[in-house]
This record gives C-alpha cells, structure tokens and sequence, in this order.
C-alpha cells in the first residue's frame, strides 16, 4: 500500500484536525489556503510547499499527522476514509475493523492440544487526547484584530482636519515671520535713503550761497531741486511702513564733518573744489542705497526709486563735467 494511501485511512483526531486547520488558517500563506479542502487540482509542488510549511509551523505532538492531514482535507477532501479489512487465518472467516493508528494486534496462544491459536486482532482503542499537563489552547484562541480606521469615519475626518489646520497655522506664523523680517528690512533701506537725500539738499542749500561760481551755484540748484522731489516721493513710501519720516529722524544722516569742509575751504577760497569734492562722495553713496533698495522693493517702489538714480546719475556726469 503506498504511502498516500495509508494517509488517506489514517485516523486523525477531532482535536488534532481541529487544531491543524486553525493553526494552517492563520500561518499558512493565501496563495497555498486556495488549494485547501477546495476539492480541485492540487500540483504536485504545491502539495510539496503545503506540507513541508505544517511540518514547520505545526507543534511536535501534531507533525505525525501532517501527510493525513493533506491527503483527507486538502488534496482528497471529498475521498473520505477507506476501510481496510484484516484477514484471519484460513480457517476462519475475515474479520474487518475500521483502520485506526491505535489498533493493536494481540496474540493469544492456547496450549490445548499443543496448538496454538490463530493471531486475532483486538478492537480499536479509544484515540489518545492531549498528553496530562500539556495545553494547546492557545492554538484556538482567535487571532486579535488589527487596528484599522476607515477613511470615511467621521473621527478620521476630523483628525485629518486637526492635521491640516496645525500645518496652515505653523506654514502662516512662519510665512509671516519671513515677510515681516523682509519688510523691516526694506523699511530700513528706505529710511537710509531719506537720510542721504536729506543731508544731501542740506548741503547743496548752503553751497547756493558760498559757491564762487556760477557753475558751481547752478550745480548746486539742481542738485537740491532734483534730490528734493525725490525725498518727497521717499517719504510717501515710508508712510505705507508707518514711519513717520520728521526732521529728528532724518537728521540723523547729517555728518558734522561735511560742515567743517566746506567751512574750512571757504576761507581759504577753496570752496567750489571741496564742494564737488564732497557732492561726488555724496551721490555716489546715494546711488548705492538707491540699488538696494530697488532690489528689494515692490514694483510700485521700484518705479519710484528708478526714476530717483536716473535723475542722480545725470547729476553726477554734470559734476564730472565740471
């Protein structure tokens, strides 16, 4: 008898089996649970992956019964359990019993006669349960279920909803922070700017008075009239940042030091030089802070400040011309 056929009449206990489908139901993986109790084509290398994968995952005291676990409730589950008959000697009559793996073969010998008996086969035992001491719950408690949320829920909703709020708020505060820091920042360009135009007018005003030349006078008009205009436009873009753009505070690009100069070079009638000495060093800067700022200014800024560097480098090429 092959050995697929033995397992196919091997008895399997009810607690055994029940154990081994639980234990296969929750280790075995979904491509080989398709083949089991199916009733179908099982291959032959599927057959092979199922068993060798109880015979590992299965305990010790349920390993024996992994080939007639497959034959009657995997590959053959439909088949059932084929009866074998066990013969007696010639003499008597065949006895057949149900095939168990319990069924012990006993031999009784009489000495009546000097012969002895023919072999007879006892009836089957009662199958063995689990050994004393040993518990295999645990093989039927049922699996615990996973943590899951549907993403319908109205508790994931209003999660989802937290989430997307505290990232708004912190992407605002940080957004905010940045444009406030860029603004403080042009603000103080801006204010540069109104300070160098301020000392500027200051000392052309007073080189309208004690230039020697008309040149030089003329030069200084200009100057004034053309930085002047544009110091008013300054101001109406620093009143957008509420800055209050007062003589206290645009005095403070006043340089003492300009004033000794041009003092010094009057008496020594060396004025008109020292002055468009000074005037060049004056709009040169000037013209510095103008870029910065118009680098970093809004478009509406940026149309102000342009017009104020073309109107301060017509200045300076007249000043070179003198």
């Amino acid at each position: 008898m092959s050995t697929s056929s033995k397992d196919r009449q091997t008895y399997i206990p009810p607690s055994i089996e029940k154990a081994m489908t639980q234990h296969m139901q929750r280790t075995m993986p979904s491509h080989m649970k398709q083949y089991a109790g199916s009733g179908g084509y099982v291959p032959s290398h599927m057959e092979k992956s199922m068993t060798q994968h109880m015979e590992k995952a299965l305990p010790s005291h349920m390993q024996q019964y992994v080939g007639a676990y497959m034959q009657q409730k995997v590959i053959s589950p439909n088949r059932g359990t084929n009866a074998t008959s066990f013969k007696q000697a010639p003499s008597s009559q065949a006895n057949p019993h149900t095939p168990t793996p319990y069924m012990r073969a006993q031999t009784h010998f009489q000495s009546s006669n000097g012969q002895s008996s023919q072999g007879q086969f006892s009836s089957p035992q009662n199958p063995p349960q689990n050994p004393p001491g040993e518990d295999y719950d645990f093989l039927n408690e049922p699996e615990k279920p996973k943590f899951s949320m549907p993403l319908g829920s109205m508790k994931f909703k209003l999660i989802l909803v937290g989430i997307i709020s505290v990232i708004i708020i912190v992407g605002g505060v940080i957004l905010g922070n940045f444009l406030g820091a860029d603004q403080e920042a042009q603000k103080a360009r801006l204010i540069e700017v109104a300070q160098a135009q301020t000392e500027i007018v200051r000392l052309a005003a007073f080189a309208e008075t004690k230039a020697s030349s008309d040149q030089t006078r003329m030069l200084a008009v200009n100057t004034r009239l053309s930085v002047e205009s544009a110091a008013n436009e300054t101001k109406s873009i620093l009143s957008k940042y509420d800055v209050k753009a007062d003589s206290k505070l645009l005095s403070q690009g006043k340089n003492p030091k300009s004033d000794e100069l041009l003092d010094q070079a009057s008496q020594s009638s060396t004025f008109d030089e020292a002055f468009n000495q000074l005037m060049a060093e004056q709009l040169g800067n000037y013209q510095k802070l103008l870029k910065s700022a118009f680098e970093s200014g809004s478009s509406s800024e940026k149309a102000i400040l342009n017009n104020a560097g073309n109107s301060n480098t017509l200045i300076l090429q007249t000043l070179e011309s003198n």
